[in-house]
């Protein structure tokens, strides 16, 4: 699978519009153009099939399948492909800048009205305009039985899960210095689980059987039912068996991530979201993704039930971390929860709207 980013992330291929249940995709001009130009890649290039496309505001996803041996590289065709892009898209803003000029309606309006910053350079600048694209790509092999629907089923599904992003924007928020039970995390996601009454940790060894699994997946499921909210790592095999039960079920979930989130110095960092079933639970408000800070991993109490364990170890080893995660997970269960509104405060500071519990529960 191919993916290229409009340069700065700009809206300029489509509009989206309409619900989870009814999506609709508008091209832009521009968007046509992208939509024309990847179809010239098997004319020029009949070794290659392109199995599925999905054009979004601001990228395109390409899943090609090479036939046969290419006579040249994959990045000349890639190459090629963006050339042929930047040719019409420069064409299409001299256009644009031409109608504008003769106070004309522009045919790009959709596009343009909310990126005129962006492409007034582009129009009238020749030396220093850039194209199209951001630099490079981004590419993925794939190697696995059962990863070509996947994968399929996810470019597709792309429009639907962009409304339910915009519909839910605080549900996909990334949040700075959550307090819950004494301990700071980045969050997303419904951050009321947090105050959930009845908190219970899912946690299995490595040495469990199948049949050992399945037995505490049922009991986890039981208790679930029942209005209990589980927390986890989701580390061991066994966790992961559970979890995605849990989620499959439709319970809500609280999961603790060791790397979970880009910085916010990162490029990608407000276009962050999470993936297949955890996409679709955080939609729902069933959710809460935890990534603790650096310094929850020092704490006394937490090294302390680490230390009891496997001794002494650094606090970046790997290991440490993972039994840290679930010591994080017994210890937000155990507490009470008063301190984790204080993400209303921190809110509050920043001016925004703070959401009423009862959106989500």
């Amino acid at each position: 699978m191919l993916t290229f980013v409009v340069r700065d992330r700009q809206p300029l291929l489509c509009k989206i519009e309409g619900n989870e249940y009814d999506v609709r995709t508008e091209l832009t001009e521009i968007g046509s153009i992208v939509l024309e130009a990847t179809t010239r890649i098997s004319e020029l290039y009949p070794q290659i099939r392109i199995l599925c496309k999905q054009i979004m505001p601001d990228h395109l996803h390409l899943l090609l399948f090479v036939e046969e041996s290419l006579p040249v590289h994959l990045t000349s065709v890639v190459s090629g492909f963006k050339i042929g892009c930047n040719r019409k898209y420069w064409t299409s803003l001299a256009k644009l800048a031409d109608t504008e000029q003769r106070g004309e309606e522009p045919p790009l309006q959709a596009a343009v009205s909310c990126t005129a910053d962006f492409c007034e350079a582009e129009k009238t600048d020749t030396k220093t305009r850039t194209g199209l694209w951001e630099d490079g790509y981004h590419d993925r092999i794939l190697f696995h039985k059962g990863q070509l629907d996947t994968l399929i089923h996810y470019i597709k599904d792309n429009p639907r899960r962009f409304v339910l992003k915009r519909a839910n924007p605080e549900l996909f928020k990334i949040r700075q210095h959550l307090q819950i039970a004494g301990m700071f995390f980045t969050a997303m996601g419904n951050i009321f689980l947090a105050d959930y009454p009845q908190k219970a940790v899912v946690q299995c060894s490595r040495k469990l059987h199948q049949a050992e699994i399945d037995a505490q997946k049922t009991a986890c499921l039981n208790e679930a039912a029942n209005g209990v909210l589980f927390v986890s790592a989701a580390i061991s095999e066994g966790e992961k068996q559970i979890c995605r039960a849990l989620r499959e079920a439709g319970h809500p979930l609280v999961i603790l991530l060791e790397k979970g989130f880009p910085k916010p110095e990162d490029q990608n960092y407000k276009y962050f979201k999470p993936h297949g079933m955890y996409f679709e639970a955080c939609a729902a408000g069933k959710l809460l993704l935890l990534e603790p800070a650096k310094e929850v991993y020092e704490q006394a109490e937490i090294e302390a039930n680490v230390k009891a364990k496997i001794g002494d170890i650094p606090h970046e080893a790997l290991r440490y971390r993972f039994l840290a995660l679930n010591a994080i997970a017994e210890r937000i269960c155990t507490e009470e929860g008063e301190d984790s509104l204080a993400e209303l405060a921190d809110t509050e500071q920043r001016g925004e709207e703070y959401i009423e519990i009862s959106e989500y529960r």
